[in-house]
């Protein structure tokens, strides 16, 4: 008989503190996890992609905040969960109003 011997779940790089975007951008935050199941937090609140269909979760674990708006910004946190461990991350999403383009006179 085999014992199966799981990976600890471990982020193999940080996220930044903080990502500020313009209203309308996309924003894609990889989480560079591995050894267990990626789960994404807003606030708090799981991310549900059925609910919210513009926030998504790749396979791989990356978030992806398609036409951002200023309602998405707040606090994103990223749990990589197995049966041996758990391990978090977070990083602020500040998303701020468009960049008006001034226009000139002829």
């Amino acid at each position: 008989m085999f014992d199966f011997v799981s990976e600890t779940p471990r982020f193999l790089t940080s996220l930044p503190a903080s990502v500020m975007r313009c209203s309308g951008s996309d924003i894609l935050i990889p989480s560079h996890a591995t050894g267990g199941e990626v789960t994404w937090y807003k606030n708090s609140v799981k991310i549900n992609s059925l609910i919210n269909a513009r926030l998504t979760v790749s396979k791989n674990g990356t978030l992806m905040i398609r036409n951002a708006t200023l309602s998405d910004s707040g606090i994103f946190q990223v749990f990589a969960k197995n049966n041996e461990a758990e391990v978090s991350d977070a990083i602020l999403v500040s998303v701020k109003g468009k960049i008006l383009k001034k226009e000139t006179s002829l």
